[in-house]
């Protein structure tokens, strides 16, 4: 049996996973968890060509079912939990594969339409709460921290076309929070890293196949930064009069480079918004700063990829030092892929991380 069905563990509705023929084995894997998108897998089963794998338990399709894949020799970390969301097989030549597709839990939503009270009191924390009550069967939890609450009036109702999923990512972007899975829950929360996922990764002076960073890439663009954002809407009834507020941060991102690029953006250059439905400046200076910072997270942006890190989670911060003052900074982990392949000689195990440039201040 090759090395990688030695530590990998799929469950199915609690029950592990089995192989119905020995002429299978795992050939690969890969497994992404994003925010903003529905985070998706492929465990990849290659047999013989008369060989049979079962997809379904006592006659029932494995599909909609709850699967949880862990990993590890010893002590297995969870790397994905969801949904079977398809079962593919195929015949190549005088061999037989079988793919189980996966899905994040928040893949129910797709086909969910929103229909909550939109006359009553409420905040956009509890119209979310609300929506992703509706399918708290298929979640582990439900996390909604939205720092600030809006008023009725800037509560927007869904689009017409707009499924739940949909709706949801839209008011996550518009309050300045992430939406993603992590291990089953599902978290609308504010941009910032997740403090309890803390990881650090120190260069040490060697960078290739056989040490732990691969590649590492880092990308700067000031494209759709502004140097200010402003709202204006009417305070007091007073039309004649409407009041700007405005938002400037001194920095971005909490390294060395993102101040130094952040100072080449040109003066002048100043997003304005109009907003009849904001009531109060403190509103409308909270509306400004999520809508600067959430163009600002991605002006200093980083993709690792290194050795198989099963540990990884989206949301957390991963702070990179000792490899240049461009690239060091701390980030928040906004994509992890776990990704397996299997070779004749040798097999292929590594996690890509994409990291955006955060917005507080390091520690």
């Amino acid at each position: 049996m090759c090395f990688m069905s030695r530590n990998i563990l799929i469950e199915i509705e609690g029950r592990k996973f089995e192989l119905e023929d020995d002429y299978f084995r795992y050939s690969s894997f890969e497994f992404s968890n994003n925010c903003y998108a529905i985070s998706e897998g492929r465990v990849h089963f290659f047999g013989n060509q008369h060989g049979n794998i079962k997809t379904m338990d006592n006659g029932i399709s494995y599909l909609g079912k709850k699967i949880l894949i862990k990993y590890g020799k010893l002590k297995k970390e969870t790397i994905f939990s969801g949904f079977v969301s398809g079962i593919r097989s195929y015949n190549e030549g005088y061999s037989t594969s079988v793919d189980l597709l996966i899905s994040s839990p928040e893949f129910w939503m797709l086909s969910g339409k929103t229909s909550v009270s939109w006359n009553g009191e409420g905040t956009y924390s509890d119209i979310l709460n609300q929506i992703l009550s509706k399918y708290s069967s298929k979640f582990d939890g439900i996390e909604v921290d939205i720092s600030y609450d809006f008023p009725v009036s800037l509560i927007k109702m869904p689009k017409v076309d707009e499924n739940d999923y949909d709706y949801v990512k839209r008011i996550s972007k518009m309050t300045g929070s992430f939406f993603y899975s992590l291990d089953g829950r599902i978290k609308v929360r504010t941009i910032e890293p997740d403090l309890s996922n803390n990881f650090r990764l120190k260069y040490d002076g060697y960078i290739g196949e056989n040490h732990f960073v691969k590649k590492i890439k880092l990308t700067s663009n000031i494209t759709n930064i502004p140097k200010s954002v402003s709202n204006l809407y009417i305070k007091d009834d007073d039309y004649e009069n409407p009041v700007s507020i405005s938002n400037k941060l001194d920095k971005f991102g909490s390294g060395r480079p993102a101040d130094s690029i952040a100072n080449n953006i040109d003066d002048s250059t100043t997003l304005n918004f109009s907003n009849l439905s904001i009531d109060s400046d403190e509103t409308a200076g909270y509306l400004s700063k999520v809508e600067y910072k959430v163009r600002s997270i991605n002006l200093v942006k980083c993709e690792v990829t290194c050795s198989f890190w099963p540990e990884i989670k989206v949301g957390g911060r991963m702070t990179l030092s000792n490899f240049s003052k461009a690239i060091d900074n701390t980030y928040i982990i906004t994509s992890v892929i776990h990704r397996y392949e299997a070779a004749e000689n040798d097999s292929s195990f590594i996690t890509i991380l994409k990291l955006n440039s955060d917005s507080i201040p390091s520690v």
